[in-house]
């Protein structure tokens, strides 16, 4: 599960009171240069895709208006994959992941419960 960072705490002690917890451990990722590297680019890729619109204008031929849309299409296909980038690693930043195994607890039914106590009953006549 997908727990707010402040929180990691509160939720993996609610946790503990569910049942016996075996291991634990924490780790981060940072993502803080990635995002930079991410932002750079779409500076970058806006840059360009002002200057294709600028472009445009001026064009005189019908294929260089063609060519010039097709580079803007998808030079603007790349600032939108990249701001979606950026928002989940800006979502997923705030968020901690958190994985619990759980097993249930084995309760001896009633056919085992009885031939437990009659083993315990049979071991009673050897021991003093």
């Amino acid at each position: 599960m997908r727990v707010p960072e402040p929180k990691l705490d509160v939720a993996l002690d609610s946790l503990s009171e569910v049942g016996t917890v075996t291991s634990r451990s924490v780790s981060s990722q940072d993502v803080t240069e990635e995002t930079i590297d991410v932002e750079a680019r779409i500076q970058s890729l806006t840059a360009e895709r002002d200057q294709l619109r600028a472009l445009v204008q001026r064009a005189s031929g019908l294929g260089d208006i063609f060519t010039i849309d097709r580079e803007l299409a998808r030079v603007q296909g790349e600032i939108d994959s990249l701001q979606h980038r950026l928002e989940h690693l800006r979502n997923s930043s705030a968020l901690a992941e958190l994985n619990a195994e759980f097993k249930k607890r084995r309760e001896p039914g009633p056919v085992a419960a009885f031939f437990g106590a009659v083993g315990r009953g049979i071991g009673r006549l050897f021991v003093r």
